[in-house]
C-alpha cells in the first residue's frame, strides 16, 4: 500500500495557496508589513493635529496691510484680499489688490506647513513688488504662546535711492489667529547698519470674507493705523491664541529678521 499523502483537489489547491504566500514572504519580507502598517514618511505626510488647524484657515479673507518703512515713518495702509488654499499639507495664501484697485497689481504668496519630522513650522515666500526673491523661513520649535513666530534668512535690499544699496536686513515674523475669523501677522525688521535698532515694519490683519458661524470676537481688528503701538518702540508679541494648538513657534530673544514686505 502506498504510504504517500493523498490530497483531494480543493485541499491540494489550499496547500498551493499557503505556500505561495508564505514563499513570498520570505523573499520580499517587507511586502506584507507594509500592507499592515504604514511607513514613517506616509504617516509624517498626513495633515496631523497642526496642520487640521491650518486647514481651518482657507478662504477669502480681507486684509489691511499697515507699513512703517523706517522708525520714524509714517504709517502706510492699504486693503487687499488674501485667498487660502490648501495644498497637501501646505497653506497657500495668495494677496492681490482688489478688482476694484487703482493701484499696482502684484501678487504675494506664501506657503506654510508644519513639518512632522522636525518639529516645527516652515515656511518660504515671494512678493512681486520687491526684488528679494524668495524669502525662506522657519520656527525654532513648535509654538509661543500661541502664536507662530518665523525667523527669516538675511537678505539684502535694493534700497530707496537711484544706487543700489545692498543692505543687510534681518526679520521675523509672528503669525496670531485671533479667533475663527481674524488673524494677524506682524513683521519685525533689524538692519545690518551697527545700531542693531529693530522696529514693527509690517503688519497684516486678516478678517475673514463669509465668517464662520458662531465666532466671537472683541479686539480691535482691521483698525488700520494703531498710533498707541507705533514702530519705534520695541513691539510686544501678539498676545496668546486659542486657534492655535501647542505647537507653532518660537524663539524669545534671537531673531532673524529678513525683508522689505515678506
Amino acid at each position: 500500500m502506498n504510504n504517500s499523502v493523498i490530497f483531494s483537489m480543493p485541499s491540494l489547491h489550499r496547500y498551493c495557496r499557503l505556500f505561495g504566500l508564505a514563499f513570498a514572504a520570505v523573499l520580499t519580507p517587507g511586502v506584507v508589513l507594509s500592507q499592515q502598517v504604514p511607513s514613517a514618511a506616509t504617516r509624517l505626510n498626513e495633515l496631523g493635529p497642526e496642520n487640521s488647524r491650518l486647514a481651518q484657515r482657507v478662504g477669502t479673507w480681507d486684509v489691511v496691510e499697515t507699513v512703517w518703512a523706517t522708525p520714524e515713518s509714517v504709517p502706510i495702509s492699504n486693503k487687499f484680499i488674501a485667498e487660502r488654499t490648501m495644498v497637501g499639507p501646505f497653506l497657500q495664501e495668495i494677496i492681490r489688490p482688489a478688482a476694484d484697485s487703482a493701484g499696482t497689481d502684484f501678487r504675494r504668496i506664501y506657503y506654510l506647513s508644519f513639518n512632522r519630522v522636525e518639529g516645527r513650522w516652515k515656511y518660504v515666500s515671494l512678493d512681486t513688488r520687491n526684488p528679494v526673491g524668495l524669502m525662506p523661513a522657519a520656527s525654532f520649535g513648535p509654538s509661543e504662546n500661541g502664536s507662530i513666530i518665523l525667523l527669516f534668512e538675511p537678505f539684502a535690499i535694493a534700497g530707496s535711492g537711484t544706487d543700489v544699496a545692498g543692505q543687510m536686513l534681518r526679520m521675523d515674523e509672528t503669525m496670531t489667529q485671533q479667533d475663527a475669523n481674524h488673524d494677524r501677522a506682524e513683521e519685525r525688521f533689524r538692519m545690518a547698519d551697527g545700531t542693531g535698532s529693530m522696529w514693527l515694519a509690517y503688519r497684516y490683519e486678516y478678517a475673514r470674507r463669509h465668517p464662520t458661524e458662531g465666532s466671537s470676537f472683541s479686539g480691535d481688528h482691521l483698525s488700520g493705523v494703531r498710533a498707541a503701538r507705533g514702530p519705534g518702540a520695541y513691539p510686544p508679541r501678539p498676545s496668546a491664541s486659542r486657534s492655535w494648538p501647542d505647537s507653532a513657534i518660537g524663539r524669545k530673544d534671537e531673531m532673524s529678521p529678513s525683508r522689505e514686505s515678506n
